[in-house]
């Protein structure tokens, strides 16, 4: 009996195991598509140990001329850190690294827009901002969360794919939490919390969360420094092909600020900027790492803005 395929069908479209192929304008089996390697392009290409890597640093197209299954590392854009509140002495939280998935996807004969999420911008007077979600291949690696300003009080730090630092705060407020993850499926971890009180060691930002770890707590639990940036994922033969990351790592959190020391809050290993040490601004989250930017300085000082996501597709050639 001859099969009844629908009319008008869209690119991709599936029907009693065939697949419509735009390009051709036929129906192909859809094992055929999905067996063995694709062959595909866009982005920067290169070859590297029996892979064909493709790296999108900014928005781009991933043309398939074959269909198969291969592997996507992709991370959203950091977010930015909090400044410092020069009026009540508190510094800012780190910014949370971008989520970051890493996965197998089967793809068709298509084009697929690929869309890399920008960093946020670091506050001045006042929290960060989140950063952009980067989407490829049907999948979304959320943004960073935003580092609280200094003294925010009650008013949460951001949510993201990594959590953005609690910032520190100089009136009693008790524990201030770090910015959740929401990034699901993948990889990211919760903002570092703060301890809040009028006590000069109470008054300093927690870490961004990053892919590999939460961001650490600020103030004094943490020897009246800012916390750290957590730690970023390792992908050291995609790095390495690439030229990409940061010691091969991706998505570390931004360092929180600090109240009056001269030491600055290390941001996470994967991208994540320093926070600022009293009067200091934050440093800015790597580029094409997702890294988190860094929380300013208690005397008003801006946070580092979060670094740029990426997007890199492998395969088997």
């Amino acid at each position: 009996m001859a099969l009844d395929f629908p009319d008008s069908p869209s690119n991709g479209d599936r029907y009693a195991g065939f697949t419509w192929n735009a390009t051709d304008g036929v129906w192909r089996a859809t094992k055929d598509l999905v067996t063995g390697s694709p062959s595909a392009t866009g982005g920067t290409e290169v070859i590297a140990g029996g892979y064909k890597y493709h790296t999108f640093t900014g928005n781009g197209t991933f043309t398939v001329t074959d269909g198969g299954d291969c592997e996507v590392l992709m991370v959203g854009g950091g977010g930015g850190g909090g400044s410092g509140n020069v009026s009540l002495d508190g510094a800012g939280g780190g910014g949370g690294a971008g989520g970051l998935i890493c996965q197998t996807v089967t793809v068709t004969t298509q084009a697929y827009s690929i869309v890399v999420g920008d960093g946020g911008a670091g506050g001045s007077d006042g929290a960060g901002s989140a950063g952009q979600d980067t989407t490829a291949l049907g999948l979304t690696a959320n943004g960073g969360g935003a580092g609280a300003q200094g003294n925010s009080g009650n008013i949460p730090s951001g949510v993201g794919g990594c959590g953005g630092g609690a910032g520190g705060d100089r009136l009693d407020n008790g524990l201030l939490l770090g910015g959740a993850t929401n990034q699901s499926p993948g990889y990211g971890s919760d903002g570092g919390n703060t301890f809040t009180g009028a006590a000069a060691d109470a008054r300093d930002g927690g870490g961004g969360g990053g892919a590999g770890g939460q961001g650490e707590a600020g103030g004094i639990v943490n020897s009246n420094l800012g916390g750290a940036g957590g730690k970023g994922l390792p992908f050291p033969d995609w790095a390495n092909a690439t030229s990409t990351g940061d010691s091969t790592y991706y998505a570390g959190g931004g360092g929180g600020g600090d109240r009056g020391n001269t030491a600055n809050a290390a941001g996470g290993i994967g991208g994540g900027g320093s926070g600022g040490a009293n009067s200091t601004a934050g440093t800015a989250g790597t580029v094409n790492t997702g890294g988190g930017g860094g929380g300013g300085g208690a005397d008003s000082s801006t946070g580092g803005s979060g670094g740029s996501g990426i997007v890199i597709v492998r395969y088997a050639i």
